[in-house]
């Protein structure tokens, strides 16, 4: 429970029934989207408070959220918010772009008609978050593209690294974004995507997916090649 003198943050505020898992969820959010930065210190007092929970979530979470590589723990200084370094980025970047590849060249072929239903609705939310200028739920809903693809792909293996693969790039993003960085405007690049996987062209879906990764590499670094 809150304490008297500290109002619960509601963004990371937890409902009493699923502790455990929310708390971890919330907090992994809350670093995806950058509401906690990279570099942050979590101090568990302090997201006791503001999720209005105890403090064995908190930790458990906090244990979880450094397995997935998402917060590290110094000694004698805490724990904080993981800073990713430019070779750390580019390894994931180029794992990413293999992995979503493909995923992208599986979806092609095993999408079922309400697959393909599922991602251009998804791609419609994207654009008009895009459009009201809310880019926590543009990224989110450009997470959830990607994601869902590799879920589309039907490989077990793809979807267990992406999954963490996403979540790490996070980092890195939010860290630009921090530093004067500029949003891209993927969409077309997505909508291509779409195309390409509605038309069951695996091998154009695959190049375009690794090209608007690397592509978004090497605008996160301020490359002007593009």
């Amino acid at each position: 429970m809150p304490r008297s003198s500290e109002r619960p943050d509601d963004l990371l505020l937890v409902q009493a029934s699923t502790y455990s898992e929310e708390t971890y969820q919330r907090l992994k959010k809350a670093i995806v989207t950058g509401y906690l930065g990279p570099g942050q210190r979590l101090v568990e007092r302090d997201l006791v408070d503001r999720m209005g929970v105890s403090r064995t979530p908190v930790r458990e979470a906090i244990q979880r959220l450094t397995y997935d590589g998402l917060v590290v723990g110094e000694p004698y200084r805490g724990v904080f918010v993981r800073e990713l370094s430019h070779k750390e980025a580019q390894d994931l970047y180029e794992l990413r772009a293999a992995l979503e590849g493909t995923a992208a060249l599986l979806a092609s072929s095993r999408a079922t008609t309400a697959d393909i239903a599922g991602l251009e609705a998804l791609l419609e939310e994207i654009r008009m978050a895009r459009q009201k200028g809310d880019w926590p739920n543009s990224l989110l809903g450009n997470h959830a593209f990607h994601r869902r693809i590799g879920q589309t792909s039907a490989n077990e293996a793809i979807m267990n690294q992406l999954d963490t693969v996403l979540s790490q790039i996070s980092l890195w993003r939010t860290a630009y974004m921090h530093t004067g960085g500029t949003y891209r405007d993927t969409f077309p690049e997505h909508a291509a995507i779409m195309e390409a996987l509605a038309r069951r062209e695996g091998s154009t879906a695959r190049v375009l997916m690794e090209e608007h990764i690397m592509r978004s590499w090497r605008n996160s670094t301020g490359s002007s090649e593009r």
